[in-house]
């Protein structure tokens, strides 16, 4: 199985198009025709998650285009985790006292 292949199949539950993949392996310098490494794939989609995140709604006519979100970020927080990086969606807000140091 070929980089484009592996990231087509991973990537078409989100509906992302062939040329938005192909921006995703040009800015990882990955060759589409090579034999896939998993693991090089999987941080390609790791780092180019923007990419995957869709920024619209789309609606024609009386048909609608939408995403669950929820499962976007799970699938993305899954991917992060596996691969030992950390997830960028989750907010990492820590309140700290510094009034004793007043």
């Amino acid at each position: 199985m070929t980089y484009k292949e592996y990231i087509t199949a991973t990537l078409s539950k989100f509906y992302i198009s062939p040329e938005e993949i192909d921006v995703i392996m040009l800015n990882q310098n990955i060759t589409p025709d090579e034999d896939v490494d998993p693991k090089i794939a999987k941080m390609a989609m790791y780092k180019e998650f923007s990419q995957i995140i869709p920024v619209a709604n789309m609606s024609e006519g009386g048909a609608s285009t939408s995403w669950n979100m929820e499962s976007v970020l799970l699938w993305y927080s899954l991917l992060a985790s596996e691969l030992g990086e950390p997830d960028m969606t989750k907010e990492n807000n820590t309140i700290k006292d510094y009034s004793a140091y007043y």
